[in-house]
């Protein structure tokens, strides 16, 4: 194992070798004045390296069609190393010296510091034009000139007037200008111990010297011969052949369906506004609201006619028979005329929201509408579209809102199938991969096709969503047996194992399958559809 980074050129001056201390365990002394980047790598190449997740925002902001995005501003959760990191530490489950590194390609360089812990500095060094200073808007009622001189420095961002001066003049004509940071890097001389796994790929830096004792190898770090601290960058890999784009274009029809679902969402906000429907806002907080949950099912059939248009085969079998045996799982009629008829009562007993359980066309015609087949449409058996638009109008007419329950993780359909019956060696590949592409990828990069699995798409999908790539496509949770034995039962130290299982499989009947919701063009398709409504 090697450890390179600003003091050895990353690995062209010294090699930067590590020894074995314990099992899987490599250590190196290390001498540093402030701040150093660095990489850990178990070849003499930069074939493989190991450094940290970049932060990343787990929160986006509004689309630009929504008009709160221009006032939507929410500290957002944050993901990465370093943002993992400190939340372990927060919690007391970690020390200041702990972190944990990756080998995903997109890692960066990760830091060590004279005070031989693994914190990064505190704000992130500037990349590029990071550092420029650009132009505030006032946004704020609050926010003006004596505001942005108030500001000075707030956290890692600097505010200031605009002198005219050259190096403001990225700022532009604007009268308030913001830069980040650019932190202190520089510190007293330090020896630490650097200690890293590569089975767990986590890493201790400290200053216990006693945990590198009888090593041979010290690196010696000192930052005064480097250079600008923050200018220095690593080097491209010299050895490693060029990767392919993280981000690979949709194919065409998967295009054409995010085409369709853009167009066609577009098409009801025009048609909404032909009619001159009022909308009524969402509220500015849901805690002082009264929430009634509606089982469309099983609350009150205003319909009698549509009691039979979509029931299961079963109990479709069971009434020619007139046989009972399953009446808990049949269609009992309920629907959206009968709710309608409710409104009055609903909204006496001092109901403001009324959520409705799942009412979108299902092929199996399941009571409960848990598994969703074409959410474009509304399932017969409850209504259509139109009664539904109506049903909606009424509610806010008497100052209801109404919300819809959906599931987005799967979907269900009379023909969907793997075309050869899955097996356990299948299963298990494919969920790790999954699992390895959820923690170690971004959103829209490549996610490999490989150990996937065949599947029938059937008939009752739309064709919108009739694309492989937006299922797992990992087989059935029974397959999924890790060590021979059922993910369910494996022991508290693996469970990571039981959520892989969990998030990567179908359910154990195979009348469900899941989707890919890490397949950025299916996230595009399947929230358009739902916003449509």
């Amino acid at each position: 194992m090697f450890m390179r980074g600003d003091w050895n050129n990353w690995g062209r001056d010294t090699k930067g070798e590590m020894s074995l201390v314990d099992d899987f365990t490599w250590g190196a002394q290390i001498t540093v004045n402030g701040f150093a980047k660095a990489k850990f790598a178990p070849f003499e190449g930069w074939s493989k390296a190991y450094g940290v997740h970049p932060d990343r925002e787990l929160l986006y902001n509004l689309p630009d069609y929504d008009p709160r995005h221009e006032t939507f501003d929410v500290e957002p959760y944050m993901s990465g190393s370093e943002a993992s990191r400190r939340w372990m530490v927060e919690r007391g489950l970690w020390s200041q010296h702990e972190s944990i590194a990756s080998g995903a390609e997109f890692a960066k360089e990760l830091w060590v510091s004279s005070s031989c812990t693994a914190e990064a500095p505190f704000c992130p060094v500037p990349e590029n034009s990071e550092g420029d200073w650009t132009c505030v808007g006032f946004t704020r009622p609050e926010q003006n000139m004596s505001w942005c001189l108030a500001q000075g420095i707030s956290g890692c961002t600097e505010y200031a007037e605009n002198n005219q001066s050259p190096d403001m003049a990225s700022c532009g004509a604007c009268s308030c200008c913001r830069r980040k940071v650019t932190p202190d890097l520089s510190g007293l001389p330090k020896t630490c111990c650097v200690l890293f796994n590569d089975l767990l790929l986590n890493y201790t830096i400290t200053s216990d010297l006693s945990r590198c004792v009888g090593l041979d190898q010290s690196i010696h770090a000192d930052l005064a011969t480097v250079g600008a601290r923050h200018n220095v960058t690593t080097p491209p890999p010299v050895t490693c052949p060029p990767s392919p784009p993280a981000y690979v274009a949709p194919t065409p029809e998967v295009q054409a369906a995010i085409e369709w679902s853009k167009d066609r969402l577009e098409f009801a906000e025009r048609d909404f506004a032909e009619h001159g429907l009022p909308r009524m806002a969402s509220v500015e907080t849901w805690h002082a609201e009264v929430a009634y949950t509606v089982f469309v099912d099983r609350f009150a059939n205003g319909n009698v006619k549509n009691d039979l248009l979509n029931i299961p085969d079963f109990q479709r079998k069971e009434l020619e028979r007139g046989q009972t045996w399953s009446l808990p799982r049949w269609r009992h009629g309920g629907d959206l005329q009968g709710l309608r008829g409710r409104l009055t009562y609903l909204h006496d007993l001092g109901v403001t929201i009324v959520v409705l359980s799942p009412i979108f066309a299902n092929g199996r015609g399941e009571y409960h509408g848990f598994c969703t087949s074409d959410p474009t449409s509304v399932d017969p058996g409850f209504g259509s579209a139109e009664l539904l638009r109506d049903l909606v109008h009424e509610a806010h007419e008497l100052g209801l809102r109404i919300v819809l329950e959906i599931q987005v993780n799967h979907a269900c359909g009379e023909g969907m199938k793997y075309s050869t019956e899955p097996n356990v060696d299948d299963v298990g590949r494919c969920v790790d991969q999954f699992e390895n592409s959820y923690w170690n990828s971004s959103r829209g990069e490549r996610l490999s096709d490989r150990d996937r699995l065949p599947l029938s798409l059937g008939g009752d999908l739309p064709l919108a969503l009739k694309h492989p790539s937006f299922f797992v496509r990992c087989g059935p949770q029974s397959r999924f047996r890790p060590d021979g034995h059922a993910f369910t039962q494996v022991g508290e130290d693996q469970s990571s194992t039981r959520q892989a299982g969990s998030l990567w499989t179908d359910d154990s009947a195979g009348q469900s399958f899941r989707f890919n919701t890490l397949d950025v063009g299916f996230q595009t398709v399947y929230v358009n559809m739902l916003k449509w409504w």
